[in-house]
C-alpha cells in the first residue's frame, strides 16, 4: 500500500490556494484513491473546501476529466 503524506498536501494547497485534482494527482503521483482520504481529512477538518462542477466549466460536453474540473481550495 503507497503511504501518502497529509503534511505534504496541506502545504501544498496552502502554497496554490485553488487547485484542481488533476494538478494534485499529477504533483505527488499519486492515484486518486490514495489522495483522496487524505482531501476528505482536510475537509472534516474545515481546512479544505471542495468544488466541483459548472465553477470550471460553462459548456454541457461532459467530455472534460472530471479530474480537472474538481478543485480543492485551502480555506484554513
Amino acid at each position: 500500500m503507497i503511504m501518502a503524506d497529509p503534511i505534504a498536501l496541506r502545504q501544498y494547497l496552502q502554497k496554490r490556494k485553488l487547485v484542481p485534482l488533476i494538478d494534485i494527482l499529477n504533483h505527488f503521483r499519486l492515484d486518486k484513491d490514495v489522495i483522496e482520504p487524505m482531501l476528505e481529512l482536510w475537509i472534516k477538518k474545515g481546512k479544505v473546501k471542495r468544488h466541483k462542477g459548472d465553477a470550471a466549466c460553462r459548456n454541457a460536453c461532459c467530455k472534460c476529466d472530471p479530474a480537472s474540473i474538481e478543485f480543492y481550495e485551502w480555506t484554513g
